[in-house]
């Protein structure tokens, strides 16, 4: 079974034990992210929905100063210490808020769930730093460009299994604080595979280069003035930006479709579910063939026009139908579009864009890149979520502004897309001219 699954990825022989390792890790890692995304969901859209816009906001700010502190340790500490270290606090973390659950007040419940909802974006954007980290520094750039579409496949295939679970254990398990135990116990797991892998390989050796030109500065204020870094996140803003408004946006509804806890759960279990399998389709048939045979650029593009198509469609349809639950049953086309928004977008971001994304820091030069990568898919890219949050919550005080014109801001960033990822390839290919030259 595991000869087949590598013969899938395109491993070879001599690949098999890390690829081996890193599914392990990322396997126990998805059962984390994938339970603990669904619990904390569930608890703040059923318990304190009104506070979504300032959860967002604070989301943004916990994600700016947890990706830039991971960012800073990283140049100080080993990266698999760090990524260690990462793990074991989370899971600690997960078994602390249990625990407070068990014993806390309803008001310190509360206070618990609002922070559980607000971690969910940092957790997952340090949780997947270390992960992708630590699968740049185990293989080379060519065995990268060749497995990068399905090594996350142990992470994926554990978070269906995670969301097809959570369903049928609503007699077992009815309390949603219960499922914490089951997502601190997972990373514990996931933190002995990369235990492992940092005791039997040399993780330093990727950070090595022959080249005998200056090593570039990777602080902040050296990076806004080189062109290519500046596109990288000019675009992530956009993507996360959009992300966040699309999140926003189905959030705001599914509370009012699904008020009971337990119905609420178990929707949005079921819909991680069907994101996750077409995900894990997409990356398993549909990913290598679309960059082999259009390209990085058309890969790219593949999400904004279904974003914009899908936002659009929403935008008529909330206008002629009605976009508030008290217009009665012709809101549920209107539940079904924003759904649909965020399924595609949810999905081909994380299976498609992300992975694709990942290969524009491919002509940077080895002994900065890893830094640079954390710095744009961790800062920049939690710095759009906190910009995306105050723009949402300066919104909100605009007495004519409904929830229907939040679509509006999405096509605006859609449109956006489009541009940057003409620029952003423009130079990609510059890059790999000079690197070859």
């Amino acid at each position: 079974m595991l000869k087949a699954l590598y013969r899938a990825l395109n491993v070879r022989p001599e690949e098999e034990n890390q690829v081996f390792l890193l599914l392990g890790n990322g396997f126990f890692m998805g059962i984390f992210l994938a339970t603990y995304q669904i619990s904390a969901e569930t608890l703040f859209l059923n318990r304190l929905e009104e506070y979504l816009k300032e959860a967002i906001l604070i989301s943004g700010l916990l994600g700016v100063f947890t990706t830039a502190f991971f960012s800073f340790l990283q140049n100080r500490v080993s990266f698999s210490k760090l990524a260690l270290c990462n793990l074991l606090l989370i899971s600690a973390a997960t078994f602390t808020m249990f625990a407070l659950f068990r014993v806390g007040s309803y008001e310190i419940q509360d206070l618990l769930v609002f922070v559980m909802f607000a971690l969910i974006g940092p957790i997952l954007a340090v949780c997947l730093l270390g992960f992708w980290g630590i699968f740049g520094r185990l293989f080379d750039l060519r065995q990268s460009k060749r497995i990068i579409g399905g090594i996350d496949i142990g992470q994926l295939s554990a978070a269906i299994l995670a969301s097809l679970t959570i369903p049928f254990l609503s007699d077992l398990i009815p309390e949603t604080t219960n499922y914490l135990p089951i997502c601190a116990t997972s990373l514990l797991i996931s933190a002995i595979f990369l235990y492992v892998i940092t005791a039997k390989y040399d993780l330093k050796k990727a950070e090595s280069s022959t080249s005998s030109e200056e090593v570039m500065d990777t602080s902040i204020k050296s990076l806004r003035k080189d062109q290519y870094v500046k596109l990288l996140s000019v675009f992530l803003i956009f993507s996360m930006m959009a992300f966040t408004f699309v999140q926003f946006s189905f959030q705001n509804v599914v509370s009012a479709q699904y008020p009971e806890e337990e119905n609420l759960r178990e929707f949005l279990a079921f819909f991680t579910l069907a994101i996750l399998v077409f995900g894990m389709l997409m990356q398993t048939f549909v990913n290598d063939k679309i960059i082999s045979e259009y390209g990085l650029k058309t890969t790219l593009l593949v999400l904004p026009v279904i974003l914009l198509v899908l936002t659009i469609a929403t935008i008529i349809t909330g206008t002629f139908l009605g976009f508030d639950p008290a217009v009665g049953g012709t809101f549920i086309w209107f539940f079904l579009l924003v759904s649909a928004n965020r399924f595609f977008n949810y999905s081909l971001r994380d299976s498609l864009e992300n992975p694709t994304f990942k290969l524009y820091f491919i002509p940077l030069d080895n002994r900065v890149r890893f830094n640079i990568q954390t710095k744009v898919e961790g800062v920049v890219n939690e710095t759009a979520r906190l910009l995306a949050g105050v723009i949402i919550f300066g919104i909100s005080f605009l007495t004519f502004f409904e929830d229907i014109h939040y679509l509006y801001i999405i096509v605006g960033l859609v449109i956006g897309y489009f541009v940057i990822i003409g620029k952003m390839h423009l130079e990609y290919r510059n890059k790999i001219k000079l690197k070859l030259e």
